[in-house]
């Protein structure tokens, strides 16, 4: 987490010494972990959310004895996503929803010129377009109308649920998957 990462994590009232960056490295407590803490973990390509979840569970019920405790995550990355995923545990849990609330930031490798179903590296290249004329200046000029509050569709390979199961669940079958739009904020690209 940046420094002003921290200051919002602070107005939501987590105390800097419940926030484990490097759980596999801090000592924790059994009452720690009772009474709430806030883990900074690196999701693996191929883990679901849930399944990180459920490891941290059996790790603090395997070292602590612990049976009867909350764990829960903000935000679901899609199972090859990398990237911060945001645990809390015990009463902390309650501070979900706010930690979902924060700005984030994404990075990734585009490739230019292909296209999968999934929109990423998941799948196979279907189609390959030429890369005539496309230059930096190009590039830039086609992420101007994306800055701002826009209407986007998400992939139909992401997390997001359809009539109670994973988009990309429902796509990896060939079912048909269709996503609304939804209001995202884009405050800037880099490149």
């Amino acid at each position: 987490m940046t420094g002003s990462d921290q200051g919002v994590v602070s107005s939501i009232h987590i105390p800097e010494d419940r926030i484990l960056n490097r759980p596999n490295r801090t000592v924790v407590h059994p009452d720690m972990a009772r009474e709430g803490l806030l883990l900074l973990l690196d999701k693996p390509s191929g883990w679901t959310s849930f399944d990180v979840v459920n490891k941290v569970r059996w790790v603090l019920r395997k070292r602590f004895g612990l049976r009867k405790f909350k764990v829960g995550h903000a935000g679901t990355l899609d199972p090859m996503a990398t990237g911060l995923l945001l645990i809390c545990t015990g009463p902390f849990t309650k501070k979900l929803q706010d930690l979902q609330g924060m700005d984030k930031v994404y990075s990734g490798t585009v490739t230019l010129g292909g296209i999968t179903a999934s929109y990423d590296a998941d799948s196979p290249v279907e189609q390959v377009q030429p890369l005539d004329g496309i230059d930096m200046t190009a590039i830039h000029k086609a992420m101007e109308p994306l800055i701002g509050d826009i209407l986007q569709v998400p992939p139909v390979y992401s997390a997001l649920k359809v009539d109670g199961q994973r988009a990309y669940a429902m796509a990896r079958k060939g079912q048909s998957v269709e996503l609304a739009a939804r209001p995202v904020r884009i405050d800037s690209f880099h490149v």
